[in-house]
């Protein structure tokens, strides 16, 4: 293709590059340019990549590993940025390469992030990044609590409880929010297992930390009711799904009883 004559702006130039390549599927052509192309034109090529990725393109058997390392690597933030996005539809990301994204600055680190939620929430075992993403539970930036928060309720593992459940008081409601949905999300992967009983343990052990989430501190009204809910329908899922319904404990009544008060007093 002759690039020049596509649009006298590079990136427009660069993006008409990749919309081309993957209108034709042209993967070859893609990964040559993806390879060697100039960093003006990649910059348009990769926002559209990116883009795609987000929306389900899935590349894992399209673009050869080596060069979206080369990619993760690369001097432009924003290719590295749109690189991790990339990342996020794959099958099997090159993982190592992901978690070092996360000690750049915070544009690069946020993509990385969205990738590894990205991965959890399709099941895919993101165990690499679990000492990284509990670090980041502190960071100084709320956004970046709030991500890592999340990725680690994707997992639906009930051993990161007690790391999620302190940012149920963090300063920034955001965090707040998330914390609270991070621990509503472990205990709805967990509905399947064991006829719920796992699930109805963390159900009984979120409700009352959820519940006296109130006032400037706390969660909306809205929020407050949204989560109940939602651990109140699992609740009921569970009782009706079990086998041996005596097995069901009578004291995760009160999870109803908690709706019910939630939605009457706010």
């Amino acid at each position: 293709m002759k690039v020049d004559s596509l649009h006298p702006n590079k990136a427009l130039a660069g993006k008409a590059i990749v919309h081309h390549y993957l209108n034709t599927s042209d993967w070859d052509g893609l990964n040559k340019f993806l390879e060697n192309g100039p960093k003006h034109l990649l910059l348009g090529g990769m926002e559209v990549l990116g883009d795609d990725c987000e929306n389900g393109l899935d590349v894992s058997n399209l673009i050869p590993a080596d060069i979206i390392k080369k990619l993760i690597n690369h001097d432009y933030v924003d290719i590295r940025k749109n690189a991790a996005k990339m990342m996020g539809a794959m099958k099997n990301p090159p993982f190592n390469e992901l978690i070092e994204l996360l000690d750049f600055r915070l544009d690069t680190k946020q993509a990385a992030l969205s990738a590894i939620r990205a991965l959890a929430e399709k099941g895919t075992d993101i165990s690499k990044a679990i000492p990284k993403l509990l670090e980041l539970l502190h960071d100084k930036i709320y956004s970046v609590r709030s991500n890592a928060v999340i990725s680690l309720g994707k997992t639906g593992d009930v051993k990161y409880i007690p790391h999620i459940m302190p940012l149920l008081n963090d300063e920034v409601p955001e965090t707040r929010y998330a914390a609270a949905e991070a621990l509503v999300n472990i205990a709805k992967k967990t509905c399947n297992k064991e006829d719920g009983i796992p699930a109805l343990k963390v159900i009984k052990k979120v409700t009352p930390a959820i519940t006296k989430m109130k006032g400037k501190n706390g969660l909306t009204t809205y929020e407050r009711r949204y989560l109940l809910n939602s651990l109140a329908s699992m609740t009921e899922k569970i009782k009706e799904n079990m086998v041996d319904k005596k097995k069901f404990p009578v004291k995760h009544q009160q999870v109803r009883a908690v709706r019910k008060q939630v939605v009457a007093n706010g």
